[in-house]
């Protein structure tokens, strides 16, 4: 029973450290495209959205992201929470290259920011989340 029990806390154990370590892919998603109005009909503007993320603790502190969809594309990306502290500097320099990173490739698939790791892992997460809250 005692070697069940180990075997199991192990493999779960093994299991979140391997997904803290290497976050998901979501690469592989597409995005829907949306019907054109036929000719005649004018093509309603659809006021933008915000969608903000899940809360992510780091090693520094926490991240989160808010987005901003119009039209269903991501016109704005923002911080709501980031690390302070010994981390400030780091994260100071990140968050502007991270929002356009976000803009330009309009999905969570972004590369992180060198010397920011913990900071882009929680960007990242937190924008996957907001992303899967806005449908896109």
């Amino acid at each position: 029973m005692k070697r069940a029990l180990l075997i199991a806390g192990g493999t779960i154990g093994g299991l979140g450290a391997v997904l803290t370590i290497t976050p998901p892919d979501f690469s592989g998603t597409t995005l829907v495209a949306t019907d054109t109005p036929a000719p005649g009909q004018t093509e309603s503007a659809v006021p933008p959205a915000s969608f903000t993320g899940s809360v992510v603790t780091t090693r520094y502190g926490n991240v989160q992201v808010k987005i901003t969809v119009e039209n269903g594309k991501i016109t704005d990306a923002q911080a709501v929470q980031v690390p302070t502290g010994s981390s400030d500097r780091y994260t100071q320099m990140s968050v502007p290259v991270l929002r356009e990173r976000t803009i330009a490739a309009q999905s969570a698939n972004i590369q992180a920011v060198s010397g920011a790791s913990f900071t882009s892992y929680g960007w990242y997460t937190s924008l996957a989340s907001a992303i899967a809250k806005a449908g896109l």
